[in-house]
């Protein structure tokens, strides 16, 4: 285990999925010898904004300009957080972007994106349905996760070029109706083809032990 120095308490819960709701944006988004492509929306997460009860997990907070997800040990694998209410379900083609960093706890847990992530209507703890969601994340031991539900299937391997425990990574996820590629840092490092189309809310997700950094949030429309 490794940790980079932050203060953090530990309670005893039982949920382990919440939802989260954060305000829209709209801009354009120029690449370097790119169209300009949509930005269906952005979080730079400097706002503060009201937190989820003292006693449920994850915990999570605005600290130094980023959100900062706290999940502990002894907990279910992984705590999720879905966003619904303000994203709403994602277009057929969409590019996600993300800034993930792990402050603290276990090297060899995941974190990262979830795409395709249905939930049960009315529940305001954001319970998922019955179509499991692909999640795209890395380790603090420079491990790239890339999780299938059809078929189930699970890719993690070692690459050098993911920074590790206490240094940003930046993740991208591009979703093209079945067609989905997962970016590290601007590389290409997966490439899957979905029976079906991939559709349903965008999530995060964090292992047990971890207290993670997500930071500048980007929905881009691809064309």
């Amino acid at each position: 285990m490794r940790e980079v120095a932050a203060p953090w308490k530990t309670a005893i819960s039982t949920v382990a999925v919440v939802c989260l709701l954060v305000g829209p944006g709209i801009a354009l988004a120029q690449g370097e010898g790119e169209p300009a492509r949509p930005v269906i929306f952005a979080a730079d997460f400097d706002a503060t904004r009201p937190l989820n009860p003292p006693d449920e997990w994850p915990k999570w907070s605005y600290e130094g300009g980023a959100f900062v997800v706290q999940y502990p040990e002894g907990r279910d694998a992984f705590a999720y957080l879905a966003f619904r209410d303000d994203i709403g379900r994602l277009p057929a083609r969409v590019r996600i972007e993300v800034s993930v960093t792990l402050l603290n706890g276990r090297d060899d847990q995941q974190f990262g994106i979830e795409v395709g992530h249905d939930l049960v209507e009315g529940s305001a703890k954001g319970n998922r349905g019955s179509r499991h969601p692909y999640q795209f994340g890395l380790t603090g031991n420079q491990e790239f996760v890339f999780y299938t539900p059809l078929p189930g299937r699970l890719d993690r391997r070692t690459d050098s070029r993911i920074k590790p425990a206490g240094e940003t990574n930046r993740i991208a996820i591009e979703v093209e109706d079945t067609l989905v590629r997962c970016f590290v840092n601007g590389t290409l490092v997966a490439v899957h083809v979905a029976p079906d189309p991939v559709t349903g809310y965008l999530g995060f997700y964090v292992g047990a032990g971890v207290v993670v950094a997500f930071d500048d949030l980007r929905l881009e429309e691809l064309r």
